[in-house]
């Protein structure tokens, strides 16, 4: 008993060393008006118990630590064995494509990890047809993008900024990252600059005004205009670049199509038709009768969430979102899904988390949108929810660390490598770190740091943590 009194007092005294600590990071880290708004909580992920908080139940843009709460929602739901499975098949003579809301469809990422390219799926079903002995389709080729409705921009999202990758739209059926990649280098003689496509195709109208130069440095971009595929190549290059240029597609759906069709027009396969978005399969999803199977894609919810949390990519984060809207618990279809039915369904889970209605707003589910809000408590509670769930372990992983993902590309918490697992956020005027740590005593910490009008620097939040946590 003496024992575990001194164990209270001794923690107490840690406790209030950390709570002046911070104080004191805080009041260094503005003056008046440039001051950040806070919101801050540490909580004992074993015992539930708070180990430090500041304004932790004021709700602020959580920026990218929204993911957090889209991804519990639909492991909480659905389950990491969920499977998002894309169809390409026969139809009578049309050839079909059933989406799934699968955004890892074609990703560059995913498919380096797997020791292939994004066009490993098209692949597969060119093998398919070649197998069936199939070299011609004579009817059209179909596309059912229908487990989401067909609002693929949100209406908070800055729209001067959609030809960016990290606004790309939202689709059943997606490719690429929604993307089409761009390489420039200089033309030996002259004039306007060389241009490659990745994916290589006709489904943008590109106006070349990139120049040549011979001196001074090389900016080059991709602009498209808003509610088309009219991409305008800008600016000047003297050297080939080393990464491309992200510009985003106008429906992604057709987009996927329009490259399959390129795809098997130049591996010996004749399409007669033309290509139609229209909804072929029946109540709950149901596979049309007479569909016959040429490939099957498929990821897995923790698949998809690893890509989400780890790269930070809000098209997957969105895609999640409106699968969240589009299943009852256990997996069942309810009907298209959208941000609308995606709100409703997250707003569920934080009720079942128990974060009061007043600590939080949902609008998105990448936290892309300035109308999100969530407290650091309500962060803090769903951590620690997630950590007593049967779905924790892909929960977990699927953050980032100092050695993988956002964390270790900003090169922080390098001394915390193997105790830290985190989601870091930024946004104008808004900059987070939310996750699990474990603390020199052996403890699992669930903390939420939310900075606001104007965000505290990386270091600000980085010291806020380890002073906490030491």
């Amino acid at each position: 008993m003496i024992k575990r009194i001194v164990y209270i007092i001794l923690l107490a005294a840690v406790v209030c060393d950390a709570a002046d600590s911070v104080s004191s990071i805080i009041a260094k880290s503005g003056k008046g008006k440039s001051r950040p708004d806070f919101s801050i909580c540490f909580i004992d992920v074993a015992s539930g118990k708070e180990l430090y908080s500041y304004k932790a139940h004021s709700p602020l843009k959580p920026a990218s630590n929204m993911k957090l709460v889209t991804t519990g929602a639909a492991l909480d739901r659905l389950g990491g064995d969920f499977s998002y499975v894309t169809r390409y098949g026969m139809l009578g003579d049309d050839l079909v494509i059933i989406g799934s809301g699968d955004a890892l469809s074609g990703d560059p990422e995913v498919a380096k990890k797997n020791a292939t390219d994004i066009y490993d799926s098209f692949a597969r079903v060119l093998q398919a047809l070649k197998d069936a002995g199939i070299n011609e389709i004579k009817g059209d080729l179909l596309i059912d993008n229908y487990v989401f409705d067909d609002i693929r921009f949100h209406e908070s999202w800055p729209i001067e900024q959609a030809n960016r990758w990290y606004e790309a739209q939202i689709s059943g059926l997606n490719f690429n990252d929604n993307c089409v990649d761009i390489i420039f280098k200089p033309a030996k003689s002259g004039g306007k600059a060389i241009y490659e496509l990745i994916p290589d195709t006709g489904y943008l109208q590109i106006t070349n005004n990139c120049r040549t130069v011979r001196s001074g440095s090389t900016a080059v971009g991709a602009v498209r205009k808003y509610d088309s595929n009219e991409v305008t190549l800008i600016g000047k290059c003297r050297t080939a670049i080393i990464e491309p240029i992200n510009v985003t597609v106008d429906r992604p759906a057709a987009f996927h199509g329009y490259v399959l069709a390129e795809y098997l027009l130049r591996n010996g396969i004749k399409l007669d038709g033309t290509l139609e978005i229209r909804k072929v399969t029946g109540a709950g999803r149901s596979v049309p009768t007479g569909f016959r199977e040429l490939y099957t894609e498929k990821h897995s919810l923790a698949e998809v969430i690893d890509e989400c949390n780890q790269r930070s990519q809000n098209m997957v984060a969105e895609c999640v979102f409106k699968t969240v809207g589009a299943y009852n618990y256990g997996g069942s279809f309810r009907g298209p899904g959208s941000w609308e039915s995606g709100r409703s369904a997250v707003k569920e889970f934080l009720g079942k988390v128990g974060v009061p209605d007043s600590e939080y707003k949902i609008d998105d589910g990448c936290g892309l949108s300035h109308d999100n809000r969530i407290s650091a408590s309500g962060l803090c509670k769903l951590l620690v929810y997630m950590a007593g769930t049967g779905e924790f372990v892909n929960y977990r992983e699927s953050l980032s660390t100092p050695e993988v993902g956002t964390i270790a590309k900003k090169r922080r918490f390098k001394e915390l490598k193997g105790r830290m697992y985190g989601k870091t956020g930024y946004i104008s005027g808004a900059n987070t770190l939310s996750g699990y740590v474990l603390d020199s005593n052996d403890r699992w910490i669930a903390f939420s740091v939310l900075t606001n009008s104007p965000a505290a620097s990386y270091s600000t939040i980085d010291s806020i943590v380890r002073v906490v946590c030491k």
